[in-house]
């Protein structure tokens, strides 16, 4: 879900990664499913991508 809207917004991984101060890496990771962000990241992530944290959860 955070690649979906992500990509609606026309930001690249490097670009949300450093709004949020994470790494490229650590984007792709939740991204792909490996890493589950702490409630906390996700916040972070919500407010970058302008949605509602429960819009990042499947």
């Amino acid at each position: 879900m955070v690649a979906k809207h992500r990509n609606e917004l026309g930001l690249t991984q490097l670009e949300l990664a450093q709004q949020i101060g994470v790494s490229r890496a650590q984007v792709a990771n939740i991204e792909s499913g490996r890493h589950d962000p702490p409630v906390s990241r996700l916040r972070m992530f919500a407010t970058a991508l302008r949605c509602n944290v429960q819009d990042l959860i499947p």
